[in-house]
């Protein structure tokens, strides 16, 4: 009876991977993700406890293509 259960067990897993199998190929294959998204740029840190107002932010965008 036991032996039984057991297969009956292991049949039940092997067929859950299988059909889970597809639908994880799919998503990796068709979603782009990363796990780290730091990008590289020239920064200025403006304070807080500096006098006056910001009032003007002269800023130059990169016009070369993005590629990967």
């Amino acid at each position: 009876m036991v032996r039984v259960a057991g297969r009956i067990g292991v049949t039940l897993a092997l067929l859950s991977a299988l059909s889970v199998a597809p639908l994880w190929i799919v998503d990796q294959a068709t979603f782009v993700t990363t796990t780290d998204a730091r990008g590289r740029a020239h920064m200025v840190t403006a304070s807080a406890d500096a006098a006056g107002r910001l009032v003007e932010v002269l800023a130059r965008l990169d016009d070369r293509r993005a590629s990967l």
